[in-house]
């Protein structure tokens, strides 16, 4: 003879059952949220190693589509070098190194931990601004071709580098990551700059 149920079994069974469905439910909703953030963790690591290795190769077409190379370069005019003046800019980036601690996605924002070494432009910077101040003090005239032939020649022979790390964020728009240009991004790839700039803002 078959089994027999009755109605409080019955009612017991469907809840089991329902309940499965709910943690089946769950657990793919879960690895499916689990992969797109892995996914969105894969493509911020991408664009942040195109973007610094562009800056490195010096290829500017490419840098811009991560970030307003431009930007970046004429944020600095007021203490680097003027606009009109490109042959130094090859040489700001051509030391770096980096790598990436960690990234964290919220939605659609991302911040990366990322640590780069580069020259250190607060070394450079300083030693740039006494060998003009004792050029003025001897009564030499410094036009701004020679103060800018000065920094490129420091910049080229440069060998101290100094390692910075950086909270770089991103923004999610329309699919696509892009990196936010902040102070954050622009210490990360001139490290030490910022006690100069300071410095000139006392």
């Amino acid at each position: 003879m078959g089994k027999h149920y009755n109605s409080s079994e019955k009612k017991i069974n469907i809840k089991k059952i329902l309940f499965c469905i709910i943690i089946i439910t769950a657990i793919a909703a879960f690895i499916v949220l689990k992969c797109k953030a892995n996914n969105n963790k894969k493509e911020v690591l991408n664009i942040i190693d195109s973007a610094l290795l562009s800056l490195k190769e010096n290829n500017n077409e490419e840098v811009n589509k991560y970030i307003d190379y431009d930007l970046l370069i004429t944020g600095l005019d007021d203490i680097l070098l003027d606009e009109e003046k490109t042959s130094i800019k090859k040489d700001l980036f051509n030391t770096i190194s980096w790598s990436v601690e960690d990234i964290e996605i919220n939605k659609d924002s991302a911040v990366a931990i990322i640590e780069v070494s580069n020259k250190d432009y607060r070394e450079i910077l300083t030693k740039w601004m006494k060998e003009v101040v004792n050029e003025k003090n001897k009564g030499a005239e410094i036009s701004d071709e020679l103060a800018l032939e000065k920094l490129q020649t420091i910049i080229k022979s440069e060998t101290t580098m100094k390692t910075v790390i950086k909270k770089i964020n991103f923004e999610n728009q329309d699919g696509k990551w892009n990196v936010i240009l902040d102070n954050n991004f622009i210490e990360l790839v001139y490290p030490g700059i910022d006690s100069v700039t300071k410095a000139l803002i006392l």
